[in-house]
């Protein structure tokens, strides 16, 4: 199971709420920002496996599919983007 997945599987609504805890008790630190995607996806009712869609989607009539590994590739790659750009410079 990969981390998407697995979000799916907690739950986008329960994950982003952690997610915001975390980054209110690291006084809002740029690396510990929430992703935005996590939020529209949440705002939009995609809630992961207890609404039927979430990164993915579900249900009985759903045909099972690998992950779309290209997709999850690139969702992460944005998300760390996102997080050097909040960053110091390392060098």
């Amino acid at each position: 199971m990969g981390p998407f997945e697995l979000m799916d599987l907690i739950g986008l609504d329960v994950n982003y709420a952690v997610t915001c805890q975390i980054w209110e008790s690291y006084q809002r630190h740029p690396r510990f920002a929430p992703s935005m995607l996590q939020k529209e996806l949440v705002d939009s009712g995609r809630l992961g496996r207890k609404s039927g869609q979430g990164f993915f989607e579900y249900g009985v009539d759903v045909e099972i599919q690998a992950p779309n590994t290209l997709l999850n590739l690139l969702l992460l790659l944005l998300s760390l983007l996102k997080a050097l750009k909040n960053c110091p410079s390392l060098y």
